[in-house]
């Protein structure tokens, strides 16, 4: 764990006076060159969302997935009786093909302080094709955390992928245009981002490109922003039926493409954004989510 001796400014910082952590970890090539390619069948890269310059997680199963070549996954069987640690979020039918898997191995009580990570700046590639000039990866961990974090010019910038209780505190994503300024994916639950900042970009997204903002996907739940601002992106409930996750009204959000009509879906409440979709290489037109909702009610 890296922590700076000296006391640091606490989040938030005046508008344009974000005070970079020390000390500094300057990143030149990106995952694809430093570690491995990474890309499915269908030629996208998985370090377009997952994977970090530090990256959290146990050697064994690091050893596995490259093993596996990252593309499978692995479970148990022949358990009888389970006790639960804490409820589950909804009661399970005889019915569904439910399935118990032993943890394995995995990292916990490990935490990243007052650091500033900083890639090289290369050109932001087209959807899905990213390198891996990401920031921090937690990644089958539990009950670990960072604090006064700030990624520079990256793809990923903090990535949660199959974590629970993991803590984010006074962290920020700047620089270049991102892909995923936050990742939350994979059956991520219980975790919490409080006090967060994503920049106005220095360079804007180019054409093919997407920006993901705060991303939700794979059944993950229980997870929490607060405090946070957004220059760029959008609250994105991405795929894989994401629930009970909350943004509540401490977060001022930059919301690109807000439209009053446009995907023809009924609203599920007044002020309901069903509408928000992505505009390339265009700034947010609303920059308080919830005074656009208000404003919708009337």
């Amino acid at each position: 764990m890296l922590s700076a001796s000296q006391p640091r400014p606490r989040f938030p910082p005046p508008p344009g006076e974000f005070h970079p952590a020390e000390p500094l970890l300057a990143i030149s090539p990106p995952l694809d060159e430093s570690y491995r390619p990474n890309l499915q069948p269908s030629l996208q890269s998985r370090w377009s969302w997952t994977g970090g310059q530090i990256w959290v997680i146990a050697p064994e199963r690091k050893a596995k997935s490259e093993a596996e070549d990252f593309a499978a996954s692995e479970g148990c069987s022949g358990i009888a009786w389970v006790r639960l640690a804490q409820p589950l979020r909804y009661d399970l039918q005889p019915s569904w093909p439910s399935r118990i898997r032993a943890l394995g191995p995995t990292v916990h009580d490990l935490g990243v302080e007052s650091l500033t990570i900083r890639n090289e700046l290369r050109p932001m590639t087209i959807h899905n094709r990213h390198p891996g000039s990401n920031g921090l990866c937690f990644q089958a961990v539990h009950d670990c955390w960072a604090d006064d974090v700030r990624v520079e010019n990256c793809d990923l910038g903090f990535g949660f992928t199959t974590t629970k209780a993991v803590t984010l505190t006074d962290v920020a994503v700047g620089g270049r245009s991102a892909h995923h300024s936050f990742a939350c994916r994979m059956q991520s639950h219980d975790n919490l981002v409080d006090g967060f900042e994503i920049e106005k970009f220095a360079v804007p997204l180019p054409a093919g490109a997407l920006h993901h903002g705060l991303n939700l996907e794979g059944l993950s739940a229980g997870n929490v922003w607060r405090r946070g601002t957004m220059a760029e992106g959008t609250f994105d409930t991405h795929r894989a039926m994401p629930f009970a996750d909350v943004a509540p009204r401490s977060i001022a959000v930059g919301v690109q493409g807000l439209a009053s009509a446009g995907s023809g879906l009924p609203r599920d409440f007044p002020g309901d954004l069903e509408n928000g979709t992505y505009q390339l290489a265009s700034r947010p037109s609303v920059t308080d989510l919830y005074a656009a909702q208000r404003a919708r009610q009337d």
